[in-house]
């Protein structure tokens, strides 16, 4: 392939400035701690994680298109059929013998922060299309970019949209449906449930938040640090992508560097690192966050903890973790910096679901890690055929 026919540059990681001072301190506390031992804590590896992202800025893999058929668009929200996807790839034959009417819908509910596509990364590592092997008919909420329609959304506004895409899933099939919510859309995806009350077969809540300062003194110290940014939020309208991406940034201020470095010792033609690109061009693509959704996150969850102490309003209703009395599946990875494990126990604490599994992964390899499959997605999907 000649240089003239790959495809363009990535940008970012995104703030590109803020991964540039947070590896180059990193690098520098690393050979402060370790002085004897060189450049092999320090400049060697700030070198090779720099190559790392030239690496990954240049890497001929795209994730591949998965032809997804958009369904019931309200604003610039859409369910994505993965169903109708996968009998596409196939030729249109549906393995199991099953027409589509057959199969049960499941409605998958991402975070707001990320694209979708977490949880339908790559044909052969999609818990998505996991479940559709299984014999569901998986419906991926895409969020979409705030539009006209959504500038002025808060989290009730959000909750309101799972609610409508529940309704119209329930019209469809007939009867109740599985909710699967995953990080902050599993606790928006609970305050929708408690309002839906039996059109929610059951819901699977996955790392979703609810105690914001258990185990949270750095997530309570970020979310103060940002309070003074909500009026450059007001006055825009939305939280820029590269705003919310630095939060995480400083959760872990070491991860780029470690996670550049080793991307750059992978053999780059093989499934890790096609993996590691899928994941972080997935990272780099972030919509924007409505305004008045960013504050409430800022200031009512992480804040005031308003979930975990009982006064998170929605409209002119509390939320509580009891609002749904269904049956209910947690999945609380052992390792999640985004989501303290003790942050998701407290929503366990507060639903006693039938089905607890605690993955020896992280945030999103619990989601599309080695183990992903055994730790997660087999019993998830064992859980929801009842």
């Amino acid at each position: 392939m000649t240089r003239g026919k790959q495809p363009p540059l990535r940008a970012g990681p995104k703030p590109l400035g803020l991964h540039l001072a947070m590896m180059s301190a990193a690098a520098m506390m690393a050979h402060a701690k370790n002085p004897a031992a060189g450049d092999k804590n320090g400049t060697d590896q700030l070198s090779l994680a720099l190559q790392g992202i030239d690496l990954w800025r240049a890497h001929p893999f795209r994730r591949p298109d998965s032809g997804l058929v958009r369904r019931h668009p309200i604003g610039q929200s859409s369910l994505l059929d993965i169903a109708a996807a996968r009998r596409k790839s196939s030729g249109g034959e549906d393995e199991k013998g099953q027409t589509p009417a057959s199969r049960k819908p499941v409605l998958l509910v991402p975070s707001l922060i990320n694209p979708p596509t977490i949880l339908d990364l790559l044909p052969d590592n999609s818990l998505a299309g996991f479940l559709y092997d299984q014999g569901f008919a998986p419906m991926l909420l895409d969020w979409g970019a705030p539009g006209a329609m959504e500038h002025d959304f808060g989290l009730a506004d959000y909750c309101a949209r799972i609610h409508q895409m529940i309704d119209h899933l329930v019209e469809a099939w007939g009867g109740p449906v599985p909710v699967i919510g995953y990080c902050m859309g599993g606790t928006l995806a609970l305050a929708a449930a408690g309002r839906a009350g039996a059109a929610v077969e059951r819901l699977a809540c996955l790392a979703a938040p609810w105690d914001f300062h258990a185990d949270g003194a750095v997530h309570q110290g970020l979310a103060r640090m940002a309070m003074p940014l909500l009026p450059l939020i007001a006055h825009l309208g939305e939280a820029p992508m590269d705003l919310i991406q630095s939060f995480f940034i400083s959760l872990s201020p070491d991860a780029a560097l470690r996670k550049f470095s080793h991307f750059a010792r992978m053999p780059q033609d093989g499934p890790d690192a096609r993996l590691f690109v899928a994941l972080e061009d997935w990272l780099n693509e972030g919509p924007p966050l409505a305004g008045p959704a960013a504050t409430e996150v800022l200031r009512d969850w992480y804040v005031l903890n308003s979930p975990m102490r009982g006064c998170w309003q929605m409209g002119s209703e509390m939320v509580s973790a009891r609002d749904y009395a269904g049956p209910v599946f947690c999945a609380v990875p052992q390792n999640d910096r985004i989501v303290p494990p003790q942050s998701a126990l407290g929503l366990v604490a507060g639903f006693h679901p039938d089905h607890l599994v605690r993955p020896s992964s992280g945030h999103v390899g619990m989601i599309v890690g080695r183990r992903a499959r055994t730790d997660l997605w087999m019993p998830l999907s064992k859980w929801l055929q009842g």
